[in-house]
C-alpha cells in the first residue's frame, strides 16, 4: 500500500511534542544537574578556587537536582515545541508545491513482494543425488515406439532365449 503524507495537523503535533519535550527536558535536566553538581563539587575541592565567600560544593548540588529538571523541562517543552510547529508549518507549505513524502506501508502477515520466486527445497538422499532432474513437461508426451518384430524362424537367437520357451 502506498500513501502520501500531504500535511501535518498542527494542533495534534503541538500536544504530542509539548508532552514529549516536557518529559525529555525533565530527564535531561536531572542528568545535567547530576553532572554539573559533580563538576562543581570536584572544583570546590581545588585549592585555587576556594575562597571564604564562595561555598559551591555543599548547597548547590541540592539546588541543582531540584531546580534544573523543572527549568530544562519548561524550556525544552516551550522552545522545541515552537521549533516543531514551525517545521510542520514549513512542511505543509512545501508539500503544496512539490508533493508530500510517499510511504509504502504493509499489513502484518501480508507477503512481501520480492524480486525472485523461491524454489521448493528438495532434500537430497543417496538415491536422488545421482539421478538428474526430469525435464519440464512441455505438453503432450511423444508417441510410443512400435514394438520390434521378431522372426520365429530366425536361428540367430542366443541360446539364453531358447530357454525361455
Amino acid at each position: 500500500m502506498r500513501y502520501e503524507l500531504k500535511s501535518i495537523p498542527i494542533w495534534p503535533l503541538t500536544k504530542v511534542m509539548f508532552f514529549l519535550n516536557l518529559i525529555g527536558g525533565f530527564i535531561f535536566g536531572f542528568l545535567y544537574a547530576l553532572f554539573a553538581g559533580f563538576i562543581m563539587t570536584v572544583m570546590s575541592q581545588l585549592p585555587i578556587l576556594q575562597s571564604e565567600n564562595m561555598d559551591m560544593g555543599k548547597m548547590s548540588m541540592g539546588i541543582l537536582i531540584v531546580v534544573m529538571p523543572f527549568v530544562f523541562a519548561f524550556f525544552s517543552a516551550f522552545f522545541n515545541t515552537i521549533i516543531g510547529i514551525v517545521i510542520a508549518f514549513l512542511y505543509n507549505l512545501i508539500t503544496r508545491l512539490v508533493g508530500g513524502i510517499e510511504l509504502q506501508l504493509q499489513l502484518v502477515g501480508e507477503e512481501q513482494p520480492s524480486q525472485f520466486k523461491p524454489q521448493p527445497i528438495i532434500a537430497q538422499t543417496a538415491a536422488t543425488s545421482s539421478v538428474p532432474p526430469a525435464p519440464p513437461f512441455s505438453g503432450t508426451p511423444p508417441p510410443p515406439k512400435p514394438p520390434e518384430e521378431k522372426n520365429i524362424n530366425d536361428n540367430s537367437q542366443n541360446k539364453d532365449d531358447s530357454n525361455l520357451i
